[in-house]
Formats: C-alpha cells, structure tokens, sequence
C-alpha cells in the first residue's frame, strides 16, 4: 500500500499498475478474493503511459484474480485480450501463463480438448521462454487435466513432479493455493 500511495504521489502510472498488482496478489494469498478483483481491476485500467509487459502483466494477475473469484465469463475474456497481446509482441512468459490460465477456465467449463490445447501450446512456449514458473504452472495444469479425465494416477505423478520442481526451485507454499 505504500508504494501505491508513493506511486500515485509521484504521478507514476508503472508503478501505480504493478502496486495495485501486487495488493491484488496479496489478497488473493490472503484469501480476500472480492480486495482481490477490485485491484485488479484498478491495475488493469491503468492503460495510459505504462510499458506494454505492465498491461500484459495486469491481465494475467486479473485472470487470475476473476477465476478465484468464480467470474468465470469476464476471466475468459480479460485472458483471451491478454493473450492476444502477448503473442503480438512475442512475450512468452506472459503468453505461456495466460495459455495455461486458459487451460484452467477451459477445464471450469469441462472443455478437456480444448484445455489439452492450450495446455501444451503453454508448455511448449514455456519451454521457449526458459521455464522456471511457467513449467510448473504446466505441470499443476496437467495434474488438473488429468484428473478432470479420470486419470488419477497420472495426476498425482504429475502433481508429485510438480512438488518436487517447486522444492527444487526454492518456492514457497502460498497457504491459499494448498487449499485449494
């Protein structure tokens, strides 16, 4: 909240945007999903005078946050424009979380073919990107996929992979997440 408050003092949309990104995931974590979108959606209007990777940012963090808060249609949409963006200017870490954001919405709507696409077009554009946390995004994606197509066993090897890579890359366990 401070750096949204020295951001807006300083007239500085960037900074503005990727605080208000930053309170959405903090709430999102937390748990407060209406704080959650409201942020958001604050971040994601700031459009004037800020880099694109900013815009993109902000639409892969609203995604996020109207899917946990079961705004399944605007998530969709906001994803679907971020997408769009992102493969016009070749951002493919932003391009491979948006694919598998969109692989999640399309699992919500129980469209496992279309979820199996977008799932490895991700995986294959985090790859290209160099991995790190767009793999594992794939991987819990998969597990996701897996189970939505009753095959539990390969879903907990691919969720047991994925543990095992976030452990190896260091990350930590956001409580909200494991709840879910």
């Amino acid at each position: 909240h401070r750096a949204l408050a020295l951001a807006r003092e300083a007239g500085y949309p960037s900074g503005e945007a990727l605080a208000l990104a930053g309170v959405s995931l903090a709430a999102l974590c937390a748990g407060d999903l209406d704080e959650a979108v409201r942020t958001a959606r604050q971040a994601h209007q700031i459009t004037a005078d800020i880099p694109g990777f900013v815009a993109r940012l902000c639409s892969s963090i609203l995604t996020d946050a109207l899917t946990y808060g079961g705004d399944f249609g605007a998530a969709e949409r906001v994803c679907a424009a971020g997408l769009a963006r992102s493969r016009d200017v070749g951002d493919l870490s932003t391009e491979a979380r948006l694919l598998h954001q969109m692989a999640m919405l399309d699992l919500q709507a129980r469209r496992t073919e279309d979820a199996a696409v977008h799932l490895q077009e991700g995986l294959l554009v985090a790859l290209q990107a160099g991995g790190g946390m767009a793999l594992l995004n794939g991987l819990d994606c998969c597990g996701h996929l897996c189970a939505a197509t009753r095959r539990f066993a390969e879903a907990i090897t691919v969720w047991a992979a994925d543990a095992a890579f976030f452990r190896h890359e260091g990350f930590t366990e956001v409580p909200f997440y494991v709840r879910r």
